[in-house]
């Protein structure tokens, strides 16, 4: 698995990742528990469409860094 773009969405960070099998999938922070969430497909399109892109640089300094200052991303799993 690996980050291709991070975001800034309403606020909350947001990560697309490539999965192994050459798909892919997207998280969001949650705004109360900073836990990870499985992204929709309207959600994944409302990245690309509304969200701020960031840089990785970007995302750590507002968010902090995955698996240091916010929990690592989960195995995601394709429905």
């Amino acid at each position: 698995m690996r980050i291709t773009h991070y975001f800034d969405w309403d606020w909350q960070g947001a990560v697309v990742v490539e999965l192994e099998n050459g798909q892919a999938t997207a998280f969001f922070l949650g705004q109360k528990t900073q836990k990870w969430v499985k992204a929709s497909p309207t959600d994944i399109l409302d990245l690309f469409h509304k969200a701020s892109e960031l840089t990785k640089n970007e995302f750590e300094t507002s968010y902090g860094v995955i698996g240091s200052d916010i929990p690592e991303l989960p195995n995601p799993t394709l429905d």
